[in-house]
């Protein structure tokens, strides 16, 4: 006596959830004052150019910072955070979506993220 399966629909693997869409976010500088934040190439370069800042800042010109910087984003630009990295280190992880930096990636301090349509408190 043999004995028949037949698989259907009903035996199928259920069908995945589809992947959640990132939410949007957006640049917004740190400083209020300012319309841009940089983008660095990692988070050892930002830390460079923090502690140069502060050695020169005793000097007679100020100190300008971008050898390390991949881009400077304007305020607005739409970002998607990506996984966690080394390279980053307590910095996030950023591919840049819009402007005319999109397609690069690098590092973002997490204050200068946020999620599009929010409103920044003032601190």
């Amino acid at each position: 006596m043999a004995i028949v399966v037949l698989l259907g629909a009903a035996g199928a693997a259920p069908a995945a959830a589809p992947a959640k869409e990132p939410k949007p976010e957006v640049v917004s500088p740190q400083n209020p004052e300012s319309e841009v934040e940089t983008l660095w190439k990692s988070e050892a370069a930002r830390t460079e150019c923090l502690n140069a800042l502060t050695t020169d800042a005793a000097g007679p010109e100020p100190v300008v910072c971008t050898q390390g910087a991949a881009a400077k984003l304007p305020r607005g630009t739409s970002i998607r955070t990506l996984p966690s990295s080394a390279t980053c280190g307590a910095l996030k992880a950023v591919k840049v979506v819009s402007g005319k930096s999109a397609g690069k990636t690098g590092c973002l301090s997490s204050a200068a993220i946020r999620s599009e349509g929010a409103r920044k408190t003032p601190q």
